[in-house]
């Protein structure tokens, strides 16, 4: 039996399923026919953190929250997309991602993986949600950037085994 076809795999199919059900779609500022859209009519935002700054986004920030630095990530872009949304006149603040994974998982009892090289690589969608939150307070790292913090960790704690069942069910 393949691992797809296991309890534990199936298991998660309500997991995948309630992740994606209603996605919501990512807003626009123009309409764009994808069928004939072309790299060279996106744009592109650079934002650049002092060395400062960039320390305490690697070191500080996880030694607080207990998290790792995706999750401050996902956070920073789960904000900027709510705000962007109100500024608009929207209300929503959930989004679907696609996220890669090293896809080194341990699911197997017998496999030591450890002599391999390089990554597997796994690709699944999370949603992403911090919430009704004051977003001028979130800018200036107030409280309202921790619960921002603790709900976008919360949730990425519960992808079942990094994700790799999205590529296995589907």
């Amino acid at each position: 039996m393949s691992r797809a076809q296991n309890v534990e795999a199936l298991n998660e199919l309500d997991f995948w399923t309630s992740a994606c059900r209603a996605a919501p779609e990512l807003p626009v500022d123009r309409a764009i026919d994808p069928r004939h859209a072309t790299y060279g009519q996106t744009e592109g935002l650079t934002t650049l953190l002092s060395a400062e700054q960039t320390q305490a986004l690697l070191t500080v920030v996880p030694q607080a929250y207990h998290s790792r630095i995706n999750d401050a990530l996902l956070t920073a872009l789960s904000v900027a997309l709510a705000d962007w949304r109100a500024t608009r006149g929207e209300t929503g603040t959930a989004m679907l991602v696609d996220l890669e994974g090293h896809g080194r998982e341990d699911l197997f009892a017998r496999v030591d993986s450890s002599r391999t090289v390089g990554w597997f690589t796994t690709m699944f969608p999370v949603r992403l949600d911090a919430g009704q939150l004051d977003i001028k307070e979130v800018k200036v790292g107030g409280p309202a950037a921790g619960v921002a913090l603790r709900r976008i960790k919360d949730h990425l704690r519960t992808v079942p085994h990094g994700g790799i069942g999205w590529g296995l069910l589907r």
